[in-house]
């Protein structure tokens, strides 16, 4: 369960730098 939190919020950090991403151009 631990590991799958892990997962969950490395993903949210890699959608919201993938949003960031996007607002810059």
């Amino acid at each position: 369960m631990l590991a799958f939190g892990t997962f969950t919020v490395a993903l949210i950090a890699s959608i919201v730098e993938l949003i960031k991403s996007q607002q810059k151009k």
